[in-house]
This record gives structure tokens, C-alpha cells and sequence, in this order.
């Protein structure tokens, strides 16, 4: 039976230190970028760059459009985003673009009526193994499962029919589980992933990606 503890002050120090988003769960954020960006392929996405009240960031991306122009699933969520913000149209216009990757402004285009605009967020971690990194090693990513009013606590549904909040709090209650995905048995896995179909990079403080300026 152990019968003392030393602390080792390095492993205290990483306990909720991390500059980003890394748990599934249930935060209230600040929508600090939204941009939209379109693969080689023509497909479309919605990328939102995310600032917890504790000042961890969250990097999403929603594809909202195919590239036959097809409306995708994330597109329902994006819906129910403009319907908790209150947003009846947000209109996309040409604009400067913090770009992470390059660590630098780009030409792009913004959607300003929903930056700056404070929302609950459900997320939850994905653990890629079915698109692997060169070194073998899984994609870290986080994907918006659902957005709520922070105030009432109700999702989209539950606004548009006027019924009382309740989803909320069952998924806390429930909690809020990673998501790994495995190669299909059988498929083999290209050398090279297209990069513009490639998950956001892990997110950890230690990629190198310069400090971004929100």
C-alpha cells in the first residue's frame, strides 16, 4: 500500500494547460474566424476557427458542399448554428484570412456575421486511423456534433419548435465520447492523402504552428 505521494511538479504543470481544444465535450466558445475554402475537387467548407472562455482554441471544419454542389451533411449543422446565433442569412465576402498553416494573413473569404459571436458547442475528438499521418500514427481532430444558446441552453430543434431545453443536459449527463475510425478491412491506403481532403493537424501546443492572433 502506497503510503506517501511526491508530486512531479513537470506532469502538474500539463493538467489543463494546453493551448487547445482536446477533449470531447461540452464548451462555451467565442467564434473567432469563420472562412469559407474550397477543395481542389470543388467540394466546400465552412471553417471555424474557435476560442473557449478559457482561451483554448478549436479548429473546425465543416464540409457543407460536394463538389457536384450536393449539400453535405455538416451543412445541417452549420444551419443550426445561424438558427442559435439568431443569424437569418450570413453572407460570405472577400477578406483578409489568418491562415495557421502559413502563419500569416491570405486572401479569402469571411462570413463576419457570426465572428465575434459567443455559442455553446458540443465536440467531440476524432481518432483517425483510417487516414494515417506519414509516421503511422492517428489524426487529431475535433468535429461540432451540435451548437446551443448559452443562455436558454436549447439546440436548434428545440428553438425553431419552442420546446423546452433538455438535449443539453442529456448529453452531459451521458458525456461526450471520442470517436476513433479504423481502416475498412480489406482497403488499402493511398501513400499520399490529397491535401485539401486531409484532416485539421493535431491539435497540440507543440506543432509548430506560431501563435495565431485571436
Amino acid at each position: 500500500m502506497i503510503t506517501s505521494f511526491t508530486p512531479l511538479h513537470e506532469a502538474a504543470a500539463r493538467v489543463a494547460s494546453s493551448a487547445y481544444i482536446e477533449r470531447s465535450g461540452i464548451y462555451s466558445v467565442t467564434i473567432a474566424q469563420a472562412h469559407v475554402s474550397q477543395s481542389q475537387g470543388g467540394a466546400t467548407s465552412v471553417n471555424l476557427d474557435l476560442k473557449s472562455d478559457l482561451g483554448e482554441l478549436c479548429f473546425i471544419r465543416m464540409w457543407v458542399l460536394g463538389k457536384d454542389g450536393g449539400r453535405l451533411f455538416s451543412h445541417d449543422i452549420f444551419d443550426a448554428l445561424l438558427v442559435v446565433l439568431g443569424v437569418p442569412e450570413a453572407k460570405v465576402v472577400q477578406g483578409k484570412v489568418f491562415d495557421r498553416f502559413s502563419n500569416g494573413w491570405v486572401e479569402g473569404y469571411r462570413i463576419p456575421a457570426i465572428e465575434k459571436k459567443k455559442v455553446g458547442v458540443v465536440l467531440q475528438k476524432v481518432i483517425d486511423f483510417a487516414r494515417p499521418k506519414d509516421n503511422g500514427d492517428a489524426r487529431i481532430s475535433m468535429e461540432l456534433l451540435t451548437p446551443f444558446d448559452l443562455q436558454t441552453r436549447k439546440i436548434a430543434k428545440e428553438i425553431l419548435t419552442d420546446a423546452p431545453a433538455s438535449r443539453i443536459d442529456q448529453i452531459e449527463d451521458k458525456g461526450v465520447k471520442d470517436k476513433t475510425l479504423y481502416p475498412k478491412e480489406g482497403s488499402q491506403q493511398p501513400a499520399q492523402q490529397p491535401a485539401a481532403l486531409l484532416s485539421p493537424k493535431p491539435q497540440t501546443a507543440d506543432d509548430g504552428w506560431g501563435d495565431v492572433p485571436f
